[in-house]
């Protein structure tokens, strides 16, 4: 974005010291201020994440594609990458899903870009043995306890509260 008040606008000087303060792009850190009409000129969506508590130690694997199984009510769920999340305590985690970013590979381009379907879907099994299987991804193995979209979108994300009785 290259509007008013982008990084090294020679706007910036016409603001008073006070406005200014604490909102010049620090250099190279990829900042702007940009004008509400602009923004929704530009982007159609926003998403804000807050969180009262310190962060915690992120996770993160690799899937290919072709791995994928689709959604719980399709019989090759069970081929799915699966993670096993599980706490000692009541906590409330975000998980993510997200696939690589393609916006450069069309650049200059008239094409729209297009995604495969992404989604994640949180089960809990139903036998505690099978927490850690395969298994539990099998038809009758697992109750649903959250699920995101499902959609041609770079990311889906679900809030997911853990309860220890579900660990």
């Amino acid at each position: 974005w290259t509007g008013p008040l982008c990084a090294r606008s020679p706007k910036w000087k016409d603001l008073r010291d006070e406005d200014r303060a604490g909102r010049e792009d620090a250099e190279g850190d990829g900042a702007f201020w940009m004008p509400w009409s602009d923004f929704h000129g530009f982007f159609n969506r926003l998403h804000i994440c807050f969180s009262s508590a310190p962060p915690a130690p992120a996770a993160s694997a690799t899937v290919e594609v072709q791995r994928s199984g689709g959604c719980s009510n399709f019989p090759s769920f069970w081929t799915n990458p699966a993670f096993v999340l599980s706490s000692g305590a009541d906590v409330s985690v975000v998980v993510t899903v997200l696939q690589k970013d393609r916006r450069k590979e069309l650049k200059g381009s008239d094409s729209a870009i297009s995604y495969p379907q992404v989604g994640l879907t949180v089960i809990k099994a139903n036998n505690a043995s099978e927490a850690h299987s395969p298994l539990a991804l099998l038809p009758g193995r697992h109750t649903v306890i959250g699920r995101s979209r499902f959609w041609n979108k770079r990311e889906a994300a679900r809030l997911i509260h853990l309860s220890k009785d579900l660990s």
